[in-house]
């Protein structure tokens, strides 16, 4: 069974690299430094918004990230469907989702900074109704004026 989770949640990352939602280019005000050709991300702004997911899924409060989801995000939730939602949308839909889902546990085992579209991934356990559920998450960030925004949002 675990095995069949591993191999989605690989499946669908590699199916995230071709997603419209990592399309979004960096603001035109503030382009990414380089060194060597490769795009060097301010880590701290970064940071904060994963920071501030991880935390907003342990305590099931999408509040505390909703500031910073992209004005258009790629929303993929395991048993409902998918696709590109408003900012606001999302809320309702990811806080929907999450109040049903009590966190036993969670956070980032990967997070990727070093990349022109930056992503984190993690997992944790939840409790569903009182079973026991293991989910995995990878989110993907973009630079949207000035600022670091969610751009894809995946629950595998």
């Amino acid at each position: 069974m675990m095995r069949y989770w591993v191999l989605i949640f690989i499946f669908g990352m590699f199916l995230s690299g071709f997603s419209k939602a990592q399309e979004v280019k960096p603001s035109s005000r503030q382009p990414p430094d380089t060194a060597g050709g490769v795009h060097r991300l301010k880590p701290s702004g970064f940071r904060t918004v994963v920071d501030s997911i991880e935390q907003g899924i342990v305590s099931g409060n999408v509040q505390v990230f909703s500031g910073h989801l992209a004005r258009q995000i790629y929303i993929t939730l395991r048993g409902k469907e998918g696709g590109y939602f408003s900012a606001n949308q999302a809320f309702y839909i990811l806080q929907e989702y999450f109040s049903s889902r009590h966190a036993v546990n969670f956070r980032f085992t990967t997070v990727n900074a070093d990349i022109a579209n930056p992503y984190a991934t993690g997992g944790g356990t939840f409790f569903v109704k009182g079973n026991p559920e293991i989910l995995q998450l990878y989110v993907a960030l973009a630079r949207a004026d000035g600022r670091w925004v969610i751009a894809q949002f995946n629950v595998y």
